[in-house]
């Protein structure tokens, strides 16, 4: 009980946040790097939803842990998602690609529910831009998670 009150503390967030976010930049262009789309949204939309969610509730304990742990969750995810990705391609045999493709799938879901949760929370013109987002090529994002200006791409 002490561990999950100190863990969804507001310094314990912050500190788990900051150590995520090291590592997003020391492995941005490794394979195992959070890359493009996740990259995008996890700093143009997510960690902005987050502070915005986290102000607005911060007079209400149960939404506030909730949104908490909900963060803390969605930044778990994101790594654990590259990590089986690299994982299947790395497989020696077709059942252990299946097995990693699936639990690839379902963590994907868990990841796309909570932006989902974080957009309704936020507001219609954030499920309206998260939508938009989805929608774009991969190669309209850059391997450091920029987006390209309408009308170009980036080739990997």
């Amino acid at each position: 009980m002490e561990a999950d009150r100190r863990r969804l503390s507001e310094d314990g967030v912050a500190k788990t946040q900051a150590r995520f976010e090291e590592q997003l930049q020391s492995e941005r262009f490794l394979p195992g790097g959070v890359h493009g789309r996740d990259l995008y949204i996890y700093r143009a939309l997510m960690s902005g939803w987050y502070t915005h969610l986290s102000a607005a509730n911060c007079h209400d304990t149960c939404k506030l842990e909730k949104i908490r742990a909900d963060w803390l969750t969605y930044m778990e995810l994101v790594q654990t998602q590259v990590a089986i990705g690299l994982l299947a391609l790395k497989a020696s045999d077709q059942s252990q690609r299946d097995a990693y493709a699936v639990e690839f799938a379902q963590i994907r879901l868990r990841r796309l529910a909570i932006e989902d949760g974080f957009a309704h929370a936020v507001g219609p013109e954030a499920i309206e831009i998260l939508g938009g987002i989805r929608e774009k090529r991969g190669d309209d994002f850059s391997l450091d998670g920029r987006l390209a200006p309408d009308g170009y791409s980036f080739r990997h």
